[in-house]
């Protein structure tokens, strides 16, 4: 399970490098909540934009295939949507329930999931667009149909010796 997970996190790379990016992207994010990140903090939010960059090149630092960063990119679209509403559903429901322990938790989810539509969204639609443009030139790794050879009808490779 654990090699399946590193693999999906860092493409053949080796863990060491996974897990650099993952500390300097939670050091990013917790320096720009010691700085304080409100609206006009410019240093803040830079930081906070720079720790999900980090994140998100920590799972697509590999990918060589288009198709990849399409899918991201019509993903952080997506996830722009749904996380807007998520933010105003629990906003609405904070706002009419009556118990504290309940509003506090609603607020919360409200809270996270205002800053993954404000923040977590373009920065994966921004390295989805990079991803793009480095690949552009680039064709997917497949063999292309001419280079197959067909087998036969009994399914035995024609160029293999018998």
């Amino acid at each position: 399970m654990w090699k399946r997970m590193s693999d999906w996190f860092a493409g053949t790379g080796s863990w060491r490098e996974t897990a650099w990016l993952a500390a300097g992207g939670a050091a990013c994010i917790v320096l720009s909540q010691l700085i304080w990140t409100q609206d006009a903090n410019r240093p803040g939010l830079a930081l906070l934009f720079a720790g999900g960059v980090v994140f998100a090149l920590m799972i697509a630092r590999r990918w060589k295939s288009r198709r990849k960063y399409y899918i991201l990119g019509i993903g952080s679209l997506a996830g722009f949507i749904v996380f807007v509403l998520l933010h105003n559903l629990f906003y609405a429901l904070a706002e009419s329930s009556g118990d504290a322990l309940l509003t506090g938790f609603l607020n919360v989810l409200s809270v996270s999931s205002f800053i993954l539509a404000v923040v977590g969204s373009p920065v994966f639609l921004v390295v989805s667009m990079v991803g793009l443009l480095f690949t552009a030139g680039r064709r997917d790794r497949e063999t292309p149909p001419q280079a197959r050879i067909p087998l036969e009808e009994n399914g035995d490779d024609p160029s293999s010796p018998q």
